[in-house]
């Protein structure tokens, strides 16, 4: 009964992960698993892996004591979210092995979506002109199936690898049409995020103050929707900025502020601004204790098979 009576009204921040947890304790795992999910995705848009993690983990086990089986599509589709959550903390061999655990389902969704992650697995090794290859096919495979979120997804993505690549101009339309996409279906977080990434093909066209334009407002409403992860990622280029200026105590103020943020979501790209602030010492002339920074951050890159 209290699971029906938050079913009406499970639109509010925390509802649906109250309305699964509700159907899990009731031992209706097939109920549960539509909810569980969309609770877990909530979680991952705030950046709580931990427990964005922990309702996929509830959620597969009542799809298992239901009888669900490995190669079922809803099995996958937890997998997938598992893998999401882990690529968001740039544990990279961790995504892989749950899209293995997700292959089994020949299912397009599936399928498209999978492309999709390990394209992003390629783009955080540096193998660029590979991911720009996988997005393209993910794209058209999101367009096969009528997944305008996944479309968009596929679109930034590409956006960034062309950044990579250097193609500025075709990264710039690129982002800007991820943008107005995710507007178009209400995807507000994903749609700033595409913003903060245009800034940063910007900054790399010498237009820097439309870069800063755009950061100082994404850089607002990302603190506002609670993501820090995408807070991070703007402070970074207003960090990659301030060094490019000559401004370099505003660069390492922006630096450690992105520090401890990767460090309180226990990602492991706490490498990047670990690297951005060895750069500073460079900068500043501070060469031995560059070096030594350098050489523990590239045995931490080395393990991490990340080029």
């Amino acid at each position: 009964a209290c699971a029906r009576a938050l079913m009406r009204s499970a639109t509010a921040s925390g509802r649906a992960e109250r309305v699964g947890r509700h159907l899990a304790a009731a031992a209706d795992g097939l109920a549960a698993a539509r909810w569980l999910l969309e609770g877990a995705e909530e979680r991952l848009a705030h950046c709580n892996f931990d427990e964005a993690h922990a309702l996929a983990a509830l959620r597969d086990e009542g799809l298992v004591a239901a009888g669900v089986p490995d190669d079922d599509p809803r099995r996958a589709h937890g997998h997938l979210l598992r893998a999401e959550v882990a690529v968001s903390r740039a544990r990279l061999d961790e995504v892989q092995d749950w899209l293995v655990r997700a292959s089994p389902a020949r299912d397009p969704f599936v399928e498209a979506h999978s492309l999709s992650l390990r394209a992003r697995i390629a783009l955080k090794r540096a193998r660029n002109e590979e991911a720009a290859q996988m997005y393209e096919e993910a794209y058209r495979r999101m367009l096969a199936i009528g997944d305008e979120l996944g479309t968009a997804h596929c679109m930034h993505g590409l956006g960034e690898a062309e950044k990579l690549l250097g193609r500025l101009e075709a990264s710039v339309t690129h982002h800007e049409e991820a943008s107005r996409r995710f507007e178009a279906i209400g995807h507000r977080l994903d749609a700033v995020r595409t913003r903060t990434g245009l800034a940063d093909v910007l900054r790399r066209l010498h237009r820097t103050a439309e870069a800063v334009a755009i950061l100082e407002q994404t850089v607002a409403e990302t603190r506002h929707m609670g993501n820090p992860h995408a807070v991070a990622v703007g402070v970074t280029t207003l960090g990659d900025i301030a060094r490019a200026e000559g401004r370099l105590d505003d660069a390492e103020a922006h630096y450690l502020e992105v520090l401890a943020e990767l460090q309180a979501l226990a990602s492991e790209e706490v490498i990047f601004p670990q690297l951005n602030l060895a750069l500073v010492e460079i900068a500043r002339g501070n060469y031995s204790r560059a070096r030594d920074q350098l050489r523990a951050i590239r045995r931490d890159l080395e393990a991490g098979h990340r080029r």
